[in-house]
């Protein structure tokens, strides 16, 4: 009788020619569930590397406790340790996983004008407006907030205060990208470029460069030192970048290879 009563919906749905109701999987729509999933996850784990620096791992922020200690810091450094070193690089995997679609469905000028909205106007609010309530704050509330504000202002050295950093990299690196897609020789790169599924030996060349690349640039600039326009940490650079191109790679492959 319960089989009789389950199989009744899906008879039902094909002698109506109704559609079949979604499944719970990996979409809704038209929207990707598992990565609003990583993506959660990689913002929760942003959120705990910072309060891992705030009580006592090593990193900057705008608040430090006076009161942490040796055996404190050295627990929180190794809880934040593999957020510092991996999380960012896969938000620009991401990031340029997405970029050519964006790009293909709404060509260079909505591309553009879309990047410089949705990137540009909070880089702005935040700059001009929030990060200057926090400096304010986390400084001790000391004197007027107007006559800070103006120091503050006459101070700046960089156009991304705080964790936007990510957001004016992100914004250079889609500025980049849109240009190099107007090159005549874009077509004809990518078409004889992403014909075939990278191999084992390319996968191990690519980790390796990245680690000896990364390895070398932090000889000259450590993790810590921070190119101050962009407010990014340059030791990562080679990271981000090569994460980002990954990204855009990754989105042609699946594009040729669907089933993979």
């Amino acid at each position: 009788m319960s089989s009789q009563i389950q199989q009744a919906p899906s008879q039902l749905s094909s002698t109506t020619g109704a559609a079949p109701t979604l499944q719970t999987g990996s979409s809704l729509g038209s929207r990707m569930l598992f990565i609003d999933n990583l993506r959660v996850l990689l913002i929760s784990l942003v959120v705990v590397v910072h309060l891992a620096v705030t009580y006592g791992a090593v990193g900057s922020w705008y608040y430090h406790d006076p009161a942490t200690n040796l055996p404190t810091a050295i627990i929180l450094i190794f809880i934040s340790g593999p957020g510092m070193a991996t999380g960012m690089g896969c938000f620009f995997l991401l990031a340029g996983y997405f970029t050519p679609g964006s790009y293909d469905r709404k060509g260079s000028k909505s591309f553009l004008q879309d990047r410089l909205v949705r990137l540009g106007i909070p880089l702005l609010i935040y700059d001009l407006l929030l990060d200057p309530l926090v400096v304010y704050i986390a400084s001790g509330l000391h004197g007027s907030y107007w006559s800070f504000y103006s120091t503050y202002l006459l101070q700046e050295k960089g156009i991304a205060n705080g964790p936007v950093w990510f957001i004016a990299v992100l914004l250079l690196f889609s500025l980049i990208y849109a240009a190099w897609r107007v090159l005549p020789r874009y077509r004809t790169h990518t078409t004889a470029g992403a014909r075939k599924l990278p191999s084992y030996r390319a996968i191990f060349c690519f980790i390796f460069v990245l680690g000896l690349v990364s390895f070398v640039v932090r000889i000259w600039w450590p993790a810590d030192w921070i190119f101050q326009l962009l407010n990014v940490p340059v030791g990562y650079l080679p990271q981000y970048i090569s994460f980002y191109i990954l990204g855009i790679i990754v989105y042609r492959l699946f594009s040729l290879f669907p089933n993979i």
